[in-house]
């Protein structure tokens, strides 16, 4: 994808998305100010709602307009505001280069982070950084990017080839991460893993105090398994190859896919989950993903 292209798609994709908000669910709100409420109670920063007086508290927060008005004590709660973390992993394992004669499933992933920066980082002033799955290690990822840097870091993953030996599985790639705070990780990856082992591993990082979400991206090709004649099916990741005819196995293959789909919905209890389709609008998908 030619970085004009990129640049082409990204400008029709942040018109679109300029009313959406990219608001954590669970993880508390740390750092500079910004537009995430956090469940910090103060008394300067956003008024949250009234409560009934009850002995004890500060006269300094009752209402007295409204007690004229009513003639019954009420007290102003404030909401603290603070800015979130945000960490976006883009899965750039081989099986994301699929298909090879048209949009690729990393394309739509990275069109995806792309629009998730432009909210967070420009309309938000979050603290968000990017990294590929290929590169997630020990080291401190909540440094947060300008949208800027972002943009190079999805054209970089976009048009370096990764070697399948040296990728690593998801999971086994994640369980590396060691953030330093509060942090939503939004996962963009086609997330051929076992949804039960997916979900154990999002507890986890919740237990930590992390909020985790998840975008699913598959290529039509693996929704329908469209193909008539006997072939070679080819695991892009380990080069094992199966010959099989599409026709007799394709009720099979529905169901497993339907199975594996549904599992995954699970995670949308913990965070977010959603799945989009290469040749989706990305501002559809990100609607649906951010829609409560």
């Amino acid at each position: 994808m030619s970085e004009q292209s990129l640049k082409s798609s990204a400008r029709i994709l942040f018109e679109s998305i300029v009313g959406l908000k990219v608001r954590p669910r669970f993880c508390r709100a740390e750092g500079p100010s910004g537009l995430h409420r956090s469940p910090q109670r103060g008394e300067t920063v956003e008024f949250s709602e009234y409560k009934p007086y009850a002995p004890g508290v500060e006269l300094r927060f009752v209402d007295w307009k409204l007690y004229a008005r009513t003639d019954r004590l009420f007290v102003k709660s404030f909401c603290d505001e603070r800015a979130s973390r945000f960490l976006v992993v883009c899965d750039d394992s081989e099986s994301m280069r699929y298909p090879k004669d048209g949009p690729m499933k990393i394309q739509l992933a990275g069109e995806l982070a792309l629009g998730l920066a432009f909210l967070a980082v420009r309309r938000q002033k979050d603290a968000l950084h990017l990294t590929a799955l290929s590169q997630v290690s020990g080291d401190d990822l909540s440094e947060s990017q300008p949208l800027g840097g972002i943009f190079v870091g999805i054209e970089r993953i976009l048009n370096e080839a990764k070697s399948s030996a040296t990728s690593a599985p998801l999971l086994e790639s994640l369980s590396n991460l060691d953030l330093r705070y509060p942090t939503t990780i939004i996962v963009i990856s086609d997330l051929y893993e076992q949804p039960g082992e997916v979900l154990n591993w999002s507890l986890r990082m919740r237990h930590r105090g992390h909020e985790c979400w998840f975008l699913q991206t598959l290529s039509r090709e693996e929704i329908a398994l469209p193909f008539e004649s006997l072939r070679n099916f080819v695991d892009v990741e380990t080069g094992h190859k199966l010959q099989l005819d599409p026709r007799a196995i394709r009720s099979h293959y529905s169901r497993a896919l339907h199975d594996h789909i549904s599992g995954l919905k699970a995670l949308a209890a913990h965070g977010r989950y959603a799945l989009g389709i290469v040749g989706q609008d990305p501002a559809v998908i990100l609607k649906r993903f951010l829609t409560d």
